[in-house]
Order: structure tokens, then C-alpha cells, then sequence
């Protein structure tokens, strides 16, 4: 800026020489004077020219820099607020989730537990039914046995009984038998004394 405002300077004060030096009748410092008055007064409203614009530039920029400020901290807060919304968002999202999870998981265990429990009263249950079985098959089986018992007992007693007759009818028979053979011996007993006799008489 410095450097334009001298160059400018410059150039006004070599324009006022040369326009000068074509007047007659004036001296060469007087003519001097005057363009470097003329140059002067040219520099300083080129300089206030100047200074205004850049002030009106500067003002410009600031108001630009000032509203892209402000587009920033707008965009900013609505990008923080956006942001919050979708964290809010998330941290609902996956409060939702949790408790949906935990809802399945109760459910889950719930349905375990009743599987369960339907399990241990479904083997209670059979295991009743089996030790039912057992008791009526143990009395069924006492049953058999027994009356196999009692009929062994009485084909036992009837065997005894029919050995008994048996043997008391051999005996019986034995005695028949040998009371008879002992009647024969002795009639041959007699018969043979009798021989004898008659010899001893002869």
C-alpha cells in the first residue's frame, strides 16, 4: 500500500514538471514549487482515496470474516446439536434394545423353567407309575408264589399222604405174605414131624 501511494506521488510530481516548463514567463523554482504543491495536494487526496478504501475494504472484510463467523458457530451448534440428537437417539436406540433383550431373556428363562419343571413332574409322575408297576408286579408275583407254594404243599402232603397209604398197604401185604408163608413152614413143619414120627414108629 505504502509503495503505491509513492509511486503514485511520483508520478503526479513528474507530470506537474513537465506540464510547468511549457508556461513562459515563470521562473524555474517558482514553476517548481507549484508542481510539487500540485503533486502534493494530488498525493495526500490520493492517500485519503486510498485510506478510505482500504478502510471500506477492511470494514468489508470484517463484516464478511464477522458473518462467516457467525455461518460458522451456526453450523457448529446445529452439527453439536445434531450430534446430541443422534447420541440421544443411539442411547434410546440401545436402552430399547437392552430392554428387549432382557424381555427375550426373562421370556427365555421363564420357558426353561417351565420346560423344567414340567420335566421333573412328568418323571415324578413316572417314576410313580413305575414304582406302582413295581408293587403290583411284587404282589402279583407274592401272589404266584405263593399259590405255587400252596400247591406245592399240597402235591407234597398228597404225595405223603399217597406214600403213606402205599407203604402201609405194602406193609399190609408183607404181613399177609409172610403170615401166610409162615403158616405153609409150619405145615410143612408138622408134616415133617410127622414123617418122622411115623419112621421112629416103624
Amino acid at each position: 500500500m505504502r509503495k503505491s501511494m509513492i509511486f503514485l506521488f511520483v508520478s503526479l510530481l513528474g507530470i506537474a514538471i513537465s506540464g510547468c516548463e511549457q508556461k513562459q514567463g515563470e521562473g524555474p523554482a517558482e514553476r517548481a514549487g507549484k508542481k510539487i504543491d500540485a503533486a502534493a495536494e494530488k498525493a495526500g487526496e490520493t492517500a485519503k482515496q486510498a485510506a478510505d478504501a482500504a478502510k471500506d475494504t477492511a470494514k468489508a472484510a470484517a463484516e464478511a470474516t464477522g458473518k462467516a463467523v457467525e455461518k460458522t458457530g451456526e453450523a457448529v451448534k446445529a452439527a453439536a446439536q445434531n450430534t446430541a440428537e443422534a447420541a440421544k437417539d443411539t442411547a434410546a436406540a440401545a436402552k430399547d434394545t437392552a430392554k428387549a433383550a432382557a424381555e427375550a431373556t426373562g421370556k427365555a428363562v421363564e420357558k426353561t423353567g417351565e420346560a423344567v419343571k414340567a420335566a421333573a413332574q412328568n418323571t415324578a409322575e413316572a417314576a410313580k407309575d413305575t414304582a406302582a408297576a413295581a408293587k403290583d408286579t411284587a404282589k402279583a408275583a407274592a401272589e404266584v408264589t405263593g399259590k405255587a407254594v400252596e400247591k406245592t404243599g399240597e402235591a407234597v402232603k398228597a404225595a405223603a399222604q399217597n406214600t403213606a397209604e402205599a407203604a402201609k398197604d405194602a406193609a399190609a401185604a408183607t404181613a399177609t405174605a409172610t403170615g401166610k408163608a409162615l403158616e405153609k413152614t409150619g405145615e410143612a413143619l408138622q408134616k415133617s414131624g410127622e414123617a418122622v414120627q411115623q419112621k421112629a414108629a416103624q
